[in-house]
């Protein structure tokens, strides 16, 4: 499962073949590289209707390393453990806030029940030690895929994002509400090197809660994108999209930037 901007969808920074892994492999490692940017000028009210937001700009990057092998015992079950170490910085309307997020570190794990696909379960836990950080512990457990039909591939995570109670900063314990969320991309490969592709997220969170009371609305959102892929080599690619809100209430409104950049070794 992967973290993105306290604002966004969960997971929204993942790209086409996200989830297109091997089984039966040497050890071999992958850094990524996403960056994320929205521009925060825009909010959705209870009633879905666009109201001015808070005016920040909000820039996100995300640097995982995953580290993939296999057991001997089970050479047709893929595994990895992974890190994300978000970096944040928002500014505007009088605002600037900037340092390293709360890290991400959790295992993975997947088969795959026929050459062209893929299932698995990726779990991890976010320790709230940033210098931007969320103040309290999370747990992100999620189920993700992938498939290949030809040019055609559709990749994607459906997960939750179970988080515990905060205390700090608060005038008394908060127990901090569930997010569920669903990550979609379908991509079409034009020639070996470009492949564009659109994306679609939702999500949907329960208030926070307070010696049993809500705090406001659940909120939600659905997103819509485009983006291109590039292959620079078959150990390296980049990737460029932008999504906007097509739907959603109590909730920063989405129009921004995606990049990402893979590369494994």
């Amino acid at each position: 499962a992967a973290p993105t901007r306290a604002s966004g969808i969960v997971a929204s920074i993942i790209g086409p073949h996200e989830y297109d892994l091997p089984v039966d492999f040497q050890p071999f490692n992958v850094v990524v590289q996403y960056v994320q940017w929205n521009d925060d000028s825009r909010y959705l009210d209870s009633h879905g209707d666009k109201v001015a937001g808070p005016g920040t700009q909000t820039l996100v990057g995300v640097t995982k390393y995953a580290r993939f092998f296999t057991w001997d015992a089970l050479p047709k079950v893929g595994m990895a453990m992974v890190a994300f170490l978000p970096e944040i910085r928002m500014w505007g309307s009088g605002i600037g806030v900037a340092g390293l997020g709360d890290p991400v570190i959790g295992p993975s794990a997947w088969v795959k029940p026929t050459p062209n696909t893929t299932i698995g379960l990726a779990t991890a836990v976010s320790i709230p030690i940033g210098d931007v950080s969320n103040e309290h512990w999370a747990n992100l457990t999620g189920l993700f895929f992938d498939a290949r039909f030809g040019d055609f591939g559709l990749t994607g995570e459906a997960g939750g994002v179970f988080r515990g109670d905060q205390s700090a900063g608060l005038p008394a314990r908060t127990e901090r509400g569930t997010s569920w969320h669903l990550n979609l991309r379908l991509s079409h490969r034009l020639t070996p090197a470009i492949e564009p592709y659109l994306a679609a997220d939702a999500q949907a969170t329960e208030t926070d809660r307070r010696a049993g009371i809500g705090l406001g609305n659940d909120s939600g959102e659905v997103t819509m994108g485009a983006g291109l892929m590039w292959t620079l080599t078959p150990a390296a690619h980049v990737s460029l999209r932008w999504d906007q809100t097509v739907a959603g209430h109590d909730a920063i409104r989405t129009d921004g930037a995606t990049a990402r950049l893979a590369v494994s070794w």
